[in-house]
């Protein structure tokens, strides 16, 4: 496995990362749950009448948009414990999360995430979050050819220790063995809670115990950083 290394920025003047620059957890949430009124325009019917038809944004588009986020939030509350599973059954254990599985078997990484003696930390992208990888993209990592490839964007989704999201830090830093970097923000959400987004995905369902090590859901892949060029103007 990859090794990887947590470290704070050295200077407390470095500006944010942009990875928080699209739509925080919170206001994702806030929209989802609020509740539209239904566009409606009048016409006149056969008789004269003036009757009112909808138009769009009816509150079945609204319920669809809170069910796909409740559907990550609510993640795993059908076992009755996610510790007695190991990552990969964990993994398996919910639909949203087929395509990691399928890849990290395709990557040969299945055994050691299933090792028993290991406390891993593994952000776990849904699958959503695969699908908006363009196709081309997507069929490289694919590719049997590419499986050292598709192996060191897995491996950027692991840490060799258990972490939890509340020892993370605003402009943190992990590093990796490869000489990259992987910047996490941590940002103040609704009710007194952090939202965690970390090389530009947000977690989505933070710190699922499993029997050896802690699962994070996010919901894009991670993207490392190139140190040469990291801080540059």
């Amino acid at each position: 496995m990859v090794a990887l290394t947590m470290a704070s920025c050295a200077s407390s003047n470095e500006t944010e990362t942009t990875a928080m620059d699209g739509t925080t957890m919170s206001e994702t949430q806030t929209m989802a749950g609020s509740t539209e009124e239904a566009e409606v325009e009048t016409d006149m019917d056969a008789d004269g009448v003036e009757t009112e038809v909808e138009v769009a944004g009816t509150e079945a588009e609204v319920d669809a948009d809170m069910s796909v986020d409740m559907t990550y939030a609510n993640m795993f509350d059908d076992l009755e414990s996610t510790e007695q599973y190991d990552i990969m059954a964990l993994a398996r254990s919910n639909p949203n999360l087929s395509t990691f599985v399928s890849l990290a078997e395709m990557a040969g990484m299945e055994a050691a995430l299933n090792n028993a003696g290991t406390d891993f930390t593994v952000f776990i992208p849904v699958n959503e979050a695969f699908e908006s990888l363009p196709k081309e993209e997507y069929d490289r990592l694919t590719d049997p050819a590419n499986k050292a490839e598709l192996i060191k964007v897995l491996q950027a989704h692991v840490l060799p220790n258990n972490v939890l999201t509340s020892q993370f830090q605003n402009n943190q830093r992990i590093e990796t063995a490869d000489g990259k970097t992987i910047d996490i923000a941590v940002r103040n959400a609704a009710g007194g809670s952090s939202m965690v987004t970390i090389g530009g995905a947000n977690v989505v369902k933070p710190n699922v115990q499993a029997a050896n090590g802690t699962v994070h859901i996010i919901d894009a892949i991670i993207t490392p950083t190139d140190n040469a060029t990291d801080g540059m103007e």
